[in-house]
């Protein structure tokens, strides 16, 4: 959303936030928010270790402004699967924002058709290594 310049409502959060701890989070407008204290909302909201844990995640994120470093490493990465696709019949696309990167792997770039069998190869090689 921030490429985007757009201003959510609602977020929801888990993995991201608890670097392995079991958390997750809704952030919201105040008003929003309101509402919602007003209502009985889940069973395990607000426990302190996870709320912690978040909030220190979260610190470590802004304080070494790791938000900058996806975007400078996701936009070399982009470029260098660019090049890599430009080079072989079997990357269809690459395309992605930050270090959310998709490659879609083709039987041939004119027909688009999915390469299943390819895909299957890779994961299977990434796995050995």
């Amino acid at each position: 959303h921030k490429w985007q310049g757009i201003k959510p409502d609602i977020i929801t959060m888990a993995k991201g936030i608890g670097n392995g701890f079991p958390i997750g989070a809704v952030v919201t407008r105040k008003e929003i928010s309101d509402k919602v204290k007003q209502v009985f909302f889940n069973t395990f909201g607000g426990g302190h270790i996870q709320c912690r844990v978040g909030l220190e995640v979260l610190n470590t994120i802004r304080k070494e402004r790791l938000d900058e470093n996806a975007e400078v490493v996701g936009n070399y990465l982009l470029t260098e699967l660019g090049k890599l696709s430009k080079k072989h019949r079997i990357i269809g696309d690459v395309r992605g924002k930050g270090l959310m990167i998709a490659i879609e792997l083709v039987k041939d770039k004119e027909t688009k058709e999915p390469g299943k069998e390819e895909t299957n190869q890779l994961m299977e090689l990434t796995r050995e290594r």
